[in-house]
């Protein structure tokens, strides 16, 4: 028997043991085809319009762009769809999954109010990956969020619920929100842009080093401004994500006013000038995600630090450790239920050598817990009928 024979052979014998098909993809034993439901499904499409219309396209953020194609690496779907129920025609026996993040949120409805319509015009499983409740300063508590949810949104959490085997959550901020509204089938899973790795082995990071940095950030408060200028001393890389981060000065020049400076990075300690500088020179911005991965290996980022959650995921995605700096529930619960390293806002106001940053930077948490994690995430596909790419024995 040859070596190409044998290696066949074992492949055959690895796959059975894992519940695999000859493809060496997880298909659902009771025969349901996987549709996927992409929010950002324009991401990307149309390269020529402004910043703002890109912007729009993912989202609203571009850290959308991790956890859509972080799941679309991990599962085996037959259809890329809007939410639309005739977009399930020519499927047979359906299971519907979408990539979700802050759906739990005081706000709009019209979203909402779309997924229920889908809901309404299908009677298919579906369920949510990576379902989040977002507080803010004043809804800093589960109850006081739920309290002001609207009819609207409340109906669509007990209507999925109803029709999901599993609602899959970002972590116990949610879960408390859930449980008020009367929901008990959902399972922690965190962010599906943590499951890169589909045999359960995360790959060992670099140390840390301060050569060239990257930073992440969210306007709006004196703490999120020390950020910043830890970044302009550093020289560190702006990785925007929102228009809250004036991308329209940084990259089709708009006039920098100080009155929207001041508005955004509250108490800032840099000069208009100084800023300006550091706005236009260091600012990136990304809206797919081949460019955003491709932008690591030729910027040799060694370390990623800031608030944002999917920034500093873009960053270990792509072998460069991060720091996450936590500033609300929604980053604290997601870095808690990943083990990834992490500090407060407040705490990191304290450091004033940036050195101290690469010390906390300690992933053996992280990897201690990322079999169990990724097996967890299967659970969470499996029973909810999603086939998968994951290859991992439980």
């Amino acid at each position: 028997m040859g070596d190409e024979m044998d290696t066949s052979f074992i492949t055959r014998i690895q796959n059975m043991l894992l519940g695999l098909d000859s493809t060496g993809i997880h298909r659902d034993s009771e025969n349901y085809h996987t549709v996927l439901v992409n929010p950002i499904i324009s991401a990307g499409k149309d390269m020529t319009k402004d910043i703002a219309g890109k912007i729009a396209d993912v989202g609203s953020n571009t850290g959308n762009l991790m956890f859509a194609e972080g799941i679309k690496e991990q599962i085996a779907y037959e259809k890329e769809i809007w939410i639309a129920g005739d977009s399930l025609e020519g499927v047979d026996k359906p299971t519907v999954i979408m990539p979700s993040a802050n759906f739990m949120i005081h706000g709009s409805d019209s979203f909402i109010e779309g997924c229920q319509r889908f809901l309404d015009s299908t009677d298919c499983p579906v369920t949510l990956a990576g379902l989040g409740a977002q507080s803010t300063k004043e809804l800093d508590t589960p109850r006081k969020l739920v309290d002001i949810l609207t009819p609207a949104k409340k109906k669509y959490f007990k209507a999925l619920s109803e029709r999901a085997v599993t609602i899959g959550i970002r972590g116990g901020f949610t879960a408390e929100c859930l449980e008020l509204l009367g929901v008990h089938n959902y399972r922690i899973i965190g962010c599906p842009s943590f499951y890169k790795y589909l045999n359960g082995r995360f790959p060992k990071l670099p140390r840390p080093g301060l050569e060239r940095t990257q930073i992440t950030v969210t306007t709006g408060t004196p703490l999120e401004s020390r950020i910043l200028e830890m970044g302009i001393r550093l020289n560190s890389v702006w990785l925007m994500q929102m228009m809250t981060e004036m991308p329209k000065s940084a990259f089709e020049g708009e006039t920098i006013s100080p009155v929207w400076v001041e508005r955004r990075f509250p108490g800032l300690k840099v000069g208009l000038d100084e800023y300006s500088r550091y706005l236009r020179s260091r600012s990136r911005m990304f809206f797919t995600i081949d460019s955003w991965n491709r932008y690591y290996r030729e910027e040799n980022i060694t370390f990623s630090f800031g608030s944002r959650f999917h920034g500093n995921m873009a960053s270990i995605r792509n072998g460069v450790p991060a720091l996450w700096i936590t500033h609300d529930s929604r980053t604290t619960e997601l870095a808690k239920a990943l083990h990834v390293p992490y500090i407060t806002i407040q705490r990191f106001a304290d450091i004033r050598n940036p050195e101290e940053m690469l010390e906390l930077c300690d992933y053996s948490e992280m990897y201690a817990h990322y079999r169990e994690l990724c097996i967890n995430y299967i659970a969470f596909l499996e029973e909810n009928h999603i086939s998968h790419r994951f290859r991992i024995r439980k």
